[in-house]
């Protein structure tokens, strides 16, 4: 529970805003991945956890070499769009 409440607070007090346009893009970019991996093996949950696995080495990718700050935001946002890939075009 403790790790749930810095999770929370990170993405509170953070500067990376809820609603941006590069938000939409995570959604919109996770939804048409997830779409693209279950056309490629067919399968529903392989499909959402690959893409998921995505946007994590992303936002690693933005952290380590980028030096941007990893965002739990676009965690979400990537979360997001791979469960409406997941429910509506599967």
């Amino acid at each position: 529970m403790p790790i749930a409440y810095l999770l929370l607070s990170v993405m509170i007090f953070s500067h990376d805003p809820l609603f941006a346009q590069d938000k939409m893009k995570h959604l919109a970019a996770s939804c048409f991945i997830e779409q693209t991996i279950y056309q490629y093996n067919g399968h529903k949950n392989k499909s959402f956890g690959l893409t998921i696995s995505v946007g994590i080495a992303k936002e690693l990718y933005d952290w380590k070499v980028r030096k941007t700050m990893f965002s739990f935001k676009d965690l979400l946002y990537d979360f997001i769009g791979a469960g409406v890939g997941y429910l509506l075009f599967n």
